[in-house]
């Protein structure tokens, strides 16, 4: 982990491979899960997951278990149940409209959260703040 000096200068999360390793991570599912078409929206949205991911992960006292429940959860209900529905055009924008809905939740993270529950540091405690005066 980087010092507290460069992990303000990266901002949220700290560290810039977890921005980037998701999508690294998951490359090998080219042309199964995603191809030329959907690349981008599916982009998105492992770029947004991570993001949700990594609330749920500090929001749990740092359980992986309930990170990988998290994706898991939504691998099963999107990947075999929901998106073979679709073919074609159809898909590709089921795909925008699913990256359309993870940024709108991500977003809603990063405003409702805020960015400190989105890095390993503990969260600045309100009692801890004295009062000016």
């Amino acid at each position: 982990m980087p010092s507290p000096a460069a992990a303000d200068a990266l901002g949220p999360g700290g560290e810039p491979h977890r921005r980037r390793l998701p999508i690294l991570w998951h490359l090998p599912l080219f042309g199964v899960e995603y191809n030329f078409q959907n690349g981008v929206p599916w982009a998105l949205v492992t770029l947004a997951g991570s993001v949700i991911r990594t609330w749920v992960f500090n929001n749990a006292a740092g359980s992986a278990l309930m990170a990988m429940l998290f994706h898991a959860v939504l691998n099963t209900f999107a990947g075999s149940f929901f998106f073979p529905m679709f073919s074609g055009p159809d898909q590709l924008r089921l795909w925008w409209l699913n990256a359309l809905v993870w940024w709108t939740v991500a977003i809603a993270v990063i405003l409702v959260a805020g960015p400190a529950r989105l890095t390993r540091r503990p969260a600045p405690d309100p009692a801890a703040v004295s009062a000016p005066g």
